[in-house]
């Protein structure tokens, strides 16, 4: 059971990681964009 138990927390460790990691280049990527169209007003397709 305790093994399991510690598997889960390592798993759920990892997803985190892995969570923040894609939230914060997401986050880049919609920054980066946002600032594409503030200089280049162009309609966006």
């Amino acid at each position: 059971m305790k093994n399991k138990f510690i598997r889960n927390i390592i798993l759920v460790t990892l997803l985190g990681i892995t969570y923040s990691k894609l939230w914060s280049k997401f986050q880049f990527y919609i920054r980066a964009k946002f600032t594409t169209m503030m200089i280049f007003p162009l309609p966006s397709l």
